[in-house]
């Protein structure tokens, strides 16, 4: 964490390149792919574990006021589950691009910054959707600048604001590279999808940690004028 700070500014922002971040990423894929596949599962059958509870509430019998109060919590347990759980995952992504091990305690390790994260994603959500009503290309352009925001939230304990101005920081004069690389992963998931789960979830685990390269290579190159309102990334 220190060193990857350190460097941080070090190399020039027009340097970024798709093929580095996809080298990388499935060079990670194939180093730890049984171990980070083994985690997503685990990630995804928690994240489960509320709608099975529910489906058996209803599987039970008529509604009553008690199933119709823990259908209620279960619905917020389930989304708040859901939440943690993506967090976690960008944790063991992190750590993966980091070169650091991942462990299944990995997955809890955010559960400090949700309602931060909570907060990034209902502005995002709001920016995006008035960029989409201003037709599709306001919006496309606000995902690419913003996207990266979860990154600062887990990793360096930003709040929801600045985490937001911090992924419009590292993506500044980036943004047709970023699209480039949305479209080719697309690709990348509707091969994997046409393989059916074989390839699906190899696909999805890829395509994952290439847009955690992504973001680990656009801030370690930024310039460092464009984080000079953030003292902790600039050093």
């Amino acid at each position: 964490m220190t060193d990857q700070v350190a460097h941080i500014g070090d190399e020039d922002h027009d340097k970024f390149t798709l093929d580095e971040v996809m080298s990388r990423a499935f060079d990670d894929l194939k180093s730890r792919f049984w171990k980070f596949l083994g985690l997503l599962s685990l990630a995804f059958f928690i994240m489960m574990l509320p709608g099975f509870a529910s489906f058996s509430l209803q599987w039970l019998g008529e509604k009553t006021m008690l199933t119709i109060v823990l259908g209620g919590v279960l619905s917020l347990v389930s989304s708040l589950l859901s939440m943690l759980m993506t967090m976690g995952m960008l944790r063991l992504q992190l750590n993966i691009v980091r070169g650091e091990a991942i462990h299944s305690n990995d997955l809890w390790k955010p559960i400090g910054r949700i309602w931060a994260f909570m907060g990034g994603s209902i502005l995002l959500a709001i920016m995006l959707g008035l960029g989409f009503l201003c037709f599709i290309v306001p919006g496309i352009i606000l995902y690419l600048t913003f996207q990266f925001y979860p990154y600062f939230i887990i990793e360096h304990k930003m709040g929801p604001i600045a985490a937001l101005k911090a992924s419009a920081a590292i993506t500044k004069g980036v943004k047709w590279e970023l699209f480039f690389l949305h479209l080719v992963l697309m690709v990348v998931g509707s091969m994997g999808w046409l393989l059916l789960v074989i390839g699906a979830i190899p696909a999805e685990m890829f395509c994952r940690l290439t847009i955690t390269h992504a973001y680990a290579d656009l801030l370690k190159r930024c310039p460092k004028e464009n984080l000079a309102e953030f003292p902790a990334l600039a050093g």
